[in-house]
């Protein structure tokens, strides 16, 4: 997979200057035409250059030699001060994605067509993944984990409730599976929107099942080291909101607690 943010992929037309999209060459939308505005990997850029901006205002950093990276950046419009070059990035894509990547008839973030509209089904992580970051509108963000929550988990088994990725028809790359990794995501986003207590049936499964053997088992024919960090975050920060600002010396306490609990 080959990404590329601002300017688009061979052999298709350039977004607007101001646009700001992560693009692939070789994705599994290819197939379906065309090159994609992806929903998922425009969100974590977004991430990577707020945190990218935090880190740059800390260490105080600026294009070096100081002096003559000024003098260019006054020539080309490029700002030589990394902090305020990765804000205005940021500020940036998450304009761009608020205006393109929600599909109002679906309630849900999407990938789209340069030029095109978002696509009407997308995947359980392309909501996930931005909503428990921050990035959306709190109404947006609620809708989108209930998109996941009425789609895409099923009870499979008695009592056993499995999320799987997506339905996508025909199938590509064998998605329809469960991924109790992306699955602990969705259930931490949940917990971020108020809606804990619809995706708690999925993730009681996972608690239930997954550590019947002393290891937590992905859901795909092994057992991952992936699924970890995912289930953690979705206990410790989702469902407990315990959030270290470690920069600021401040522990946040924000719990999630479910409706059920005494």
């Amino acid at each position: 997979m080959h990404q590329n943010l601002i300017a688009g992929s061979a052999g298709h037309r350039a977004p607007n200057q101001n646009q700001i999209f992560v693009r692939t060459h070789f994705d599994d939308r290819e197939v379906l035409g065309g090159t994609t505005s992806l929903a998922l990997t425009t969100a974590m850029a977004w991430a990577a250059l707020r945190a990218g901006r935090d880190v740059a205002a800390r260490l105080d950093d600026i294009d070096y030699p100081r002096r003559e990276s000024i003098i260019a950046a006054v020539r080309t419009g490029h700002e030589a001060v990394y902090a305020r070059r990765y804000q205005e990035l940021f500020e940036q894509t998450e304009k761009q994605y608020l205006a393109n990547l929600w599909n109002k008839d679906s309630g849900a973030w999407a990938p789209a067509e340069v030029g095109g509209p978002p696509r009407p089904r997308p995947c359980t992580f392309e909501q996930s993944y931005a909503v428990w970051r921050g990035l959306g509108g709190p109404m947006q963000n609620y809708t989108a984990l209930r998109y996941v929550r009425e789609n895409f988990h099923h009870q499979i088994l008695p009592r056993s409730t499995f999320e799987i990725v997506d339905d996508y028809w025909p199938i590509l790359w064998s998605l329809h599976f469960v991924s109790n990794g992306d699955s602990c995501a969705s259930f931490h986003a949940a917990c971020t929107v108020g809606d804990g207590d619809g995706h708690w049936p999925m993730f009681q499964t996972i608690v239930e099942s997954a550590y019947q053997h002393g290891t937590l088992w992905q859901g795909t024919g092994s057992n991952s080291a992936e699924l970890e960090p995912m289930f953690l975050a979705a206990v410790v920060d989702g469902l407990f909101g315990v959030k270290p600002w470690f920069g600021e010396n401040l522990l946040v306490l924000r719990p999630s607690p479910l409706d059920a609990w005494d």
